[in-house]
């Protein structure tokens, strides 16, 4: 059965946690744009992203680490917990190494010949670079830790953790108002250590508050070989997907410049921002669908992919559609220079992230069933098209739209692929679950689309309009997602969420 129960707890704790992050790095990013300037910002997102397209292997083995534990983990199998653990453990201190090496062979000639960089910053954008690929070891190093706290549900740990990170990078951000030195050299370094001291308490935390989280040395030719072809699929993916994400970023800096690195940082930033409030619904569902499908349960995963997705289409509606009428607002409350087109970008990467959505809990339920070949070569030979279609696309225009439109289209192709494997695992109807979850969604958005826009229309711009526009596309979604979107179960899924939301924080209020 579905642990209802686990999802709200999982689901309140992340909430609590995302709000303080988007408050946390909302006003960071504010003080490091004004600190380190356009130029220096967009140095840092342009070496930043040149190096987090290595992090491809990271990103695959953060998948199938997380996939394999909570799959043993679904199937009640401690010694399998252990050697899942182990051997996660040897993959990742080798792949941290050889991305490491392979960055300092081949990063330094990408920056001096082929990156947009002032002359005067070369120096420092090197600095970034050296350390950027430390910070990312560290990060490759910990994924074993921060799997195995998500695979056995502790998210409250995963949420204070996260937050003390966050709070560090704040801190680190104020302090650079204080440098006289180079403050990009200075934040980056800064970055770098923190990221360290944080994977030292992962590991503390993980030795010792989980029997699995002990390293020995253990051989399973057969489950390394697994978790090795999972993570290599996985990689396939990652490339694509770098390739496609952050090779927009380079392409912007071949064609264009600096200058719109730093808005496309800045796009980033706040579409990263309400992501996360979305993506807490699918951390908090996907364990149960992979462990409903290990338990070969497919009734219920059934119901968990598509009531995930719908709940997650709401929630982002929610504010997707006061971000396209207020972020020209928004950004000048947030920032001191708004750097020219982020509003745009912003609203592009949103509608992009939406077509992501309707696919994300398909995608968990399709790496869960482990099968993932098929799925693998097709979404990402998009990718990969993708981008050799945008680097001649921008050859030609030098346009930025032309980009994030591809991105879009190529996001929604893949909604549609995904879909169509995962409804062949859960023996669901294709058509009726792209009826059900993605057109009825339109019952709900379009509606509250139009009466926003009328209510905009009649606003000045303020933060009162602001708070208007963000209470009536809340109501609105809340009342015709409710009434014209959710199924009949869902609707029943729903109030026994509130209901149970309600009692366990009473209940922890008075504890």
């Amino acid at each position: 059965m579905v642990e209802t129960g686990r999802i709200v707890d999982n689901t309140i704790v992340l909430y609590m946690r995302t709000i303080l992050i988007i408050i946390l790095s909302l006003f960071s990013s504010r003080v490091v744009l004004d600190a380190l300037g356009i130029t220096n910002w967009g140095i840092y997102s342009v070496v930043g992203g040149f190096v987090g397209m290595f992090s491809f292997m990271n990103t695959s083995m953060t998948v199938a680490t997380q996939r394999f534990l909570t799959f043993e983990l679904g199937k009640k199998n401690g010694e399998s917990i252990k050697k899942v653990f182990s051997l996660s453990i040897c993959i990742h201190l080798i792949i941290a190494i050889v991305t490491f090496l392979l960055l300092e062979s081949f990063g330094i000639y990408y920056i001096d010949h082929k990156l947009n960089i002032p002359l005067d910053r070369m120096s420092a954008a090197v600095v970034c670079f050296h350390l950027s690929a430390l910070t990312l070891l560290f990060e490759i190093i910990k994924v074993p830790f921060t799997a195995t706290i998500i695979a056995y549900e502790k998210m409250s740990t995963f949420a204070y953790l996260d937050i003390l990170f966050n709070i560090g990078k704040l801190l680190i951000s104020l302090g650079l108002y204080y440098v006289l030195n180079d403050q990009l050299m200075i934040y980056s370094s800064s970055l770098c250590c923190l990221t360290f001291v944080l994977l030292i308490i992962y590991i503390i935390y993980c030795r010792r508050k989980f029997n699995s989280c002990r390293f020995i040395f253990i051989w399973d030719g057969n489950l390394f070989g697994k978790m090795l072809s999972f993570a290599g699929w996985i990689s396939f993916s990652a490339i694509s997907l770098a390739l496609r994400d952050q090779g927009i970023n380079l392409l912007f800096n071949l064609f264009i410049g600096v200058w719109i690195n730093a808005a496309y940082s800045v796009a980033q930033q706040v579409h990263s921002t309400v992501y996360k409030l979305i993506n807490n619904l699918q951390v908090a569902f996907s364990p149960q669908i992979t462990k409903t499908i290990a338990a070969d349960n497919r009734e219920d995963s059934k119901k968990i992919v598509q009531s995930g997705t719908k709940f997650s289409v709401l929630l982002f509606a929610m504010f997707l559609i006061p971000i396209v009428f207020k972020i020209k607002y928004v950004l000048s409350l947030w920032l001191v220079e708004v750097p020219h087109h982020s509003e745009d970008i912003i609203k592009l990467l949103l509608i992009n992230s939406l077509c992501i959505l309707y696919a994300s809990s398909s995608i968990t339920a399709v790496r869960a069933y482990g099968k993932i070949a098929r799925y693998e070569i097709i979404v990402n030979t998009i990718n990969v098209l993708c981008f050799v279609i945008t680097y001649f696309a921008m050859s030609l225009y030098k346009d930025y739209r032309i980009a994030l439109l591809l991105l879009v289209l190529s996001s929604f192709s893949q909604m549609m692929v995904i879909v169509k494997i995962s409804s062949k695992i859960l023996n669901t109807k294709y058509i009726k679950f792209l009826y059900n979850v993605v057109l009825k969604s339109s019952y709900a958005i379009l509606p509250t689309y139009f009466i926003v826009m009328a209510v905009n229309s009649m606003l000045n711009e303020s933060f009162i309009s602001l708070l208007v526009v963000g209470f009536t596309s809340t109501f609105l979604l809340s009342i015709t997602g409710y009434f014209f979107y959710l199924d009949k179960s869902e609707k029943i899924k729903l109030k026994s969420i509130i209901k149970n939301g309600k009692e366990r924080i009473i209940k922890k209020t008075n504890s």
